[in-house]
């Protein structure tokens, strides 16, 4: 009984240990919660890229400085779908506000804190 008690915790703890290794090898990405959502991650990013996780194709991406007048720093047309990475290793440290133009002209802003 003992033996088999000892078997099970060491499964268990076992289990757990390689849950956490898996959760530290792949990133999180949030669910998305709409057709028109996207999802920007990591989030905050230090790594000079940034990924974006659609559930429809996205048509543009811009990318809005919130230091001094707004200004457009990054402006990516493109046509993707699901999943792209965009490098921003030129932007300076701070935060932006990302446009998410979709296929069908419907556009949603999200945050993106650049460190």
């Amino acid at each position: 009984m003992k033996n088999t008690l000892k078997i099970l915790v060491s499964t268990f703890i076992l289990s757990l240990w390689s849950m956490g290794a898996n959760a530290q090898e792949n990133e999180y990405v949030p669910n998305l919660t709409s057709r028109h959502d996207a999802v920007l991650y990591p989030n905050p990013t230090s790594n000079g890229q940034v990924k974006i996780k659609s559930a429809i194709v996205i048509k543009n991406v811009e990318l809005i400085s919130m230091i001094g007048e707004g200004e457009v720093v990054l402006d990516n047309k493109l046509h993707i779908f699901d999943e792209m990475t965009l490098k921003i290793s030129d932007l300076h440290p701070g935060i932006y506000l990302a446009k998410i133009t979709f296929e069908d002209n419907k556009s949603i802003i999200k945050k993106l804190v650049v460190r």
